[in-house]
């Protein structure tokens, strides 16, 4: 038997126990039952909630705001907790960057940008890729 053939049907073989190893439907796999017992809905419907009287004339008391200048790391700071932002008057958009050609199938855009320092640092999609 020569080298070419033994590989030849080494390869085949492979082949075809990776084909067939998805073929259990065919072949007579193992039928899981359903498990026994009540099924019941974890989330019913929103007729059981109400307020808690207890608390309805409890005060909301809020820390002073803080101007936040820097934006560390994706989700703020390290805790992910940015706590009351100062905030004057209305929110709208203060200024806009072009991060790059953004996502497509080849290239996932999923880093956050991080801003520190007065420059931001973003991620583009193109560039993410090791």
């Amino acid at each position: 038997m020569s080298a070419v053939f033994a590989n030849t049907r080494i390869a085949s073989i492979a082949v075809a126990m990776l084909v067939l190893s998805g073929c259990s439907d065919w072949l007579g796999g193992t039928v899981n039952k359903p498990l026994e017992g009540e099924r019941i809905e974890v989330l019913r419907g929103g007729d059981g909630i109400t307020t808690d009287e207890r608390i309805k004339d409890l005060k909301v008391i809020l820390p002073r705001p803080d101007a936040n200048d820097e934006w560390p790391q994706a989700g703020g700071y390290p805790n992910h907790a940015m706590h009351h932002i100062a905030a004057s008057g209305s929110l709208t958009r203060q200024w806009s960057a072009d991060i790059g050609d953004g996502s497509s199938d080849e290239a996932q855009l999923l880093a956050q940008p991080v801003i520190a320092g007065g420059i931001d640092a973003p991620l583009p999609g193109e560039r993410a890729r090791s």
